[in-house]
């Protein structure tokens, strides 16, 4: 019979899985200002977490460039194993929690103040009430804005007025409603 044995596994820098969560961030958003705002977070702070990340490895992980930062050649080639990482440790907490059966955790939605009050009052009841462990982040904006923090992912959901009867490929309509 052999003597148990437990698996060794050597865990440093990747034991802080924030840390490349906000490198993911960064690196798909190209701009510390963007991953900053997604992640709800403040850009000085992110500015020091990934100087610390970069420490702790003993390697630029992003090249700052005018326009934002780009991944260095050791950033792109840790990427797709860190966006892994977090994936898996995704599930795994998804398993542990049992949101694999029950949704929860946060929606960011992006309005327009003219609907805004009257739509979210009632979005936040009915949330309570059907899926008690999901929360509700709302931004409010003109329909400029929106659809920026929309295409930038700062928003999941964006609720805009659509004038005409097509839609874009990427848009689905979740109600009709006449204005006047």
């Amino acid at each position: 019979m052999q003597p148990l044995k437990a698996t060794e596994f050597k865990i440093g820098i990747t034991a802080d899985l924030h840390q490349w969560r906000t490198f993911v961030a960064i690196a798909e958003l190209g701009s510390l200002t963007r991953a900053a705002l997604f992640l709800d977070s403040n850009q000085s702070l992110l500015s020091r977490q990934l100087n610390a990340l970069e420490r702790e490895c003993g390697a630029r992980l992003f090249n700052r460039t005018g326009r934002g930062v780009e991944l260095s050649e050791v950033g792109s080639r840790l990427f797709p194993q860190v966006k892994t990482l977090l994936m898996d440790a995704e599930l795994l907490e998804n398993e542990i929690r049992g949101e694999a059966r029950e949704p929860s955790g946060r929606v960011t939605v992006g309005v327009l103040p003219s609907i805004g009050l009257h739509l979210i009052r009632r979005m936040f009841g009915e949330m309570r009430k059907r899926l008690p462990a999901v929360s509700l982040k709302v931004f409010e904006g003109s329909s400029g804005q929106v659809e920026e923090w929309l295409a930038d992912a700062r928003v999941d959901i964006a609720i805009l007025y659509r004038y005409g009867a097509a839609l874009p490929l990427h848009e689905q309509a979740l109600a009709v409603v006449d204005s006047y």
